[in-house]
């Protein structure tokens, strides 16, 4: 047993440290706790260091909770599971098909996500927006990303939308309902909501955005949010809920709510998700596995249980570069790894490196950009993702919120996503013409972010202006193949640094007429061309 603890000891000991941010984790298993520790700073800049104690923000770990109040209405006859959602905001825009609570909850909803949305009107989540701008860029948005359960797509508009409705409908605030309805009967006395960082709490940590040189920077939280992520709480109180959340009777709630939160949908194509009901609901080596992470600015968290193994492992970081669903699993393997599956060989470094480079999707118009980090292949494109080798030779990506998997066919990838075949072709590289460069010059404008793009040339690259109600930014284009460019940042990391918008040309015989606007949440915005 000393050596499981020390094991799982070193495995945080690169978090630790009295000039830096840091964590707090506790791992218990049979009933044991194997580790309750704080590691590194709760602030940098008065030298208080993290404790188990330490308060940090949960982030989408919040889901789950809105997920059970809805749950609750559900079983008190106030809400139900097939409502359409424009029943509660019918201030949305008519999509053409029925948008239903059970979409919104399981991430197949199709719709737009707001935080992209927010970063496409020129600011990100740290600039200080009020709620009544979220709802304005939700409502200008009639197009959906895909037909609600084609696929899985991480979509915190749709729990924004449900963190409102049981608030309506349940008569009070979401900060009474869960301090009511959860916190307080199970004891949770450290948690709570905390929509926006000019809220005093007692104990709560610094949040830290790590830069590219390895300095920090303070995070901060623009956004009022609510039920989609914006708890606070500690390791104490989140085993608590977890215990509470698998136990044959929980003190609140009750086991068949708890079973259905658990069990995942059907995609239209047939196959089952990986998303569950505010909840992952991804196997690790051959055991069922439930939890789900939260990332804010400057701050990373993840509460995973294995049920059948009685492991249950909480992590709530106040930095930003911390992965807890991988930990997890590096901890389910240390101190159950003889009661799982083989796990399948480590890939070859050099194996890895062949498979890094640019990939294109012909049928979804979207690319990939592998790199290799620290063994890993790492997917970068949208959220920095690590992916990793199955024992048949695939590659899954290790976030839980990715339905997908990657077969290595030499020329690129054979896929599924969500149970539907795509295919990826690799990019060798592409150098434009100069007229190439020249020609897309010009400005786009889409009504529903009241935003207008501007792209021009200055004589030795592409750049593009964005220029919106919320913001204004600008960043540089990369031509990748005819007519499609990737966005990237300029200056100083920010929450979202992987932010990279790709742009697609559009034509009506040879003609530029618009832009197309993809992020890793959000699929063909469409912008009109501007007349000058």
């Amino acid at each position: 047993m000393a050596s499981i603890e020390a094991a799982l000891d070193k495995l945080f000991a690169g978090f630790d440290g009295t000039r830096r941010p840091g964590c707090t984790v506790a791992i218990v298993h049979d009933g044991k706790t194997l580790l309750r520790k704080g590691y590194g700073m709760a602030s940098v800049d008065l030298g208080v260091p993290n404790k188990p104690e330490t308060v940090i923000r949960i982030g989408s770990q919040t889901k789950q909770l809105a997920v059970f109040l809805a749950f609750l209405l559900i079983k008190e006859g106030k809400l139900g599971y097939d409502d359409e959602v424009r029943k509660y905001h019918p201030g949305l825009p008519d999509y053409g098909v029925p948008i239903r609570l059970s979409h919104v909850m399981t991430n197949v909803s199709g719709m737009r996500e707001f935080l992209d949305l927010i970063s496409l009107s020129g600011a990100d989540a740290r600039s200080p927006i009020a709620a009544a701008e979220v709802t304005r860029l939700m409502q200008g948005q009639p197009d959906l990303n895909f037909r609600p359960g084609d696929r899985l797509m991480y979509c915190n508009t749709g729990f924004r939308l449900l963190s409102e409705l049981v608030e309506n409908v349940g008569g009070e605030s979401m900060e009474d309902l869960l301090r009511k309805r959860i916190f307080e009967p199970l004891g949770m006395a450290n948690s709570r909501l905390m929509r926006l960082d000019d809220e005093i709490v007692p104990g709560l940590a610094t949040h830290h955005l790590q830069q590219p040189d390895g300095s920090y920077k303070k995070g901060r939280w623009g956004v009022p949010v609510a039920g989609e992520g914006s708890a606070v709480s500690t390791v104490d109180d989140m085993l608590v809920w977890a215990a509470n959340m698998i136990a044959e009777r929980p003190k609140v709630g009750t086991a068949e709510i708890f079973r259905k939160m658990q069990t995942p949908p059907t995609f239209n194509s047939g196959k089952t998700s990986i998303y569950a009901h505010g909840l992952q609901s991804a196997p690790y080596r051959g055991t069922p596995g439930i939890g789900h992470g939260g990332g804010v600015p400057g701050g990373r968290s993840g509460t995973y249980q294995f049920p059948e193994h009685r492991l249950t492992v909480a992590i709530l970081g106040n930095c930003d570069n911390i992965a807890p669903y991988i930990l997890s699993r590096k901890i389910a393997d240390i101190v159950i790894g003889d009661k799982l599956q083989a796990a399948p060989p480590a890939p070859k470094v050099g194996d890895l490196e062949k498979l890094a480079g640019l990939y294109w999707d012909d049928a979804r118009a979207e690319p990939m950009h592998l790199t290799v980090e620290n063994g890993e292949l790492i997917s970068r494109l949208g959220h920095k993702t690590p992916m990793w080798m199955t024992s048949s030779g695939s590659f899954v990506p290790m976030s839980g919120v990715h339905e997908q998997e990657f077969r290595p066919t030499g020329s690129g990838f054979e896929a599924t996503d969500s149970g539907v075949a795509t295919s990826w072709r690799r990019l060798d590289g592409y150098t434009p013409p100069k007229s190439d460069l020249e020609q897309p010059l010009g400005a786009y404008r889409n009504e529903g972010l009241e935003s207008t793009y501007t792209i021009s040339n200055d004589g030795n690259r592409l750049l593009l202006d964005m220029q919106g109600a919320l913001g204004r930014k600008r960043m540089g284009l990369t031509p990748i193949l005819k007519d499609v460019y990737v966005a990237s940042a300029l200056g100083p990391r920010q929450w979202g640094g992987d932010f990279q918008p790709v742009l697609r040309l559009t034509r009506d015989d040879g003609k530029v007429t618009g832009l197309h606007v993809s992020t890793d949440r959000n699929k063909k915005i469409r912008f009109a061309r501007v007349a000058r």
